[in-house]
């Protein structure tokens, strides 16, 4: 089922930090998106049965993408990824419905300053 009403649309918003390469960026988000889909499994099926819409931001660093999960996981199905080959926090996932967006407004689009070269 698909849900017109923008408004009450849900989406999965991986934030991945900026600071990495693109190549990076890209396996970092794919990650955070396997944990949510592992630790929250409804959520992901209902999102994946009813919208499969994904929004890619980006967060400046490690310290600013913990304090969107510290922000979030009490709002919302949240995950974050913690990667061990670089010993660091690297992307979250997060079910994102209209007010968890709006929060989110100030993000920049992950890979926005490759597109603008």
């Amino acid at each position: 089922m698909y849900i017109n009403d923008k408004k009450t649309e849900i989406k999965l918003v991986r934030i991945t930090r900026d600071d990495l390469s693109v190549g990076q960026k890209i396996a970092q988000s794919v990650h955070s998106t396997a944990n949510f889909a592992q630790e929250h499994p409804q959520p992901f099926i209902k999102w994946k049965e009813d919208t499969n819409s994904v929004v890619c931001l980006s967060a400046k660093h490690e310290m600013h993408l913990l304090q969107l999960w510290e922000k979030f996981k009490e709002q919302t199905s949240c995950s974050i990824f913690y990667e061990p080959d670089v010993s660091a926090y690297t992307s979250l996932c997060l079910y994102a419905d209209e007010s968890i967006r709006k929060q989110l407004r100030n993000l920049p689009l992950i890979g926005k300053e490759v597109a603008n070269v």
